[in-house]
């Protein structure tokens, strides 16, 4: 519903990344927004249902925010050097 619905704070230890995917979709996690994660990772999260959105970096209240007024393609949140994937026509 465009708003924040729970927060939780976790620290991923898991040094497997099936393993790491599996406590990320137990806690919920549908949509991803990060700095920068690996090919590989980000293959696994996809294939289990997780949408990423990487290349954001910033505070995150601040991100958050602009996330969920739709605003989070803005060049201040991308890092530095990154850069958005152009729609397929």
């Amino acid at each position: 519903d465009q708003k924040e619905a729970s927060r939780l704070e976790t620290y991923l230890d898991e040094q497997d990344l099936s393993r790491r995917c599996v406590r990320i979709r137990r806690l919920g996690v549908d949509t991803l927004i990060c700095g920068a994660i690996s090919r590989g990772f980000s293959k696994i999260l996809e294939a289990s249902g997780i949408h990423i959105i990487p290349g954001i970096s910033g505070h995150p209240e601040d991100v958050l925010d602009a996330y969920l007024r739709g605003n989070l393609s803005q060049s201040r949140y991308l890092m530095p050097g990154f850069k958005t994937k152009k729609p397929s026509p």
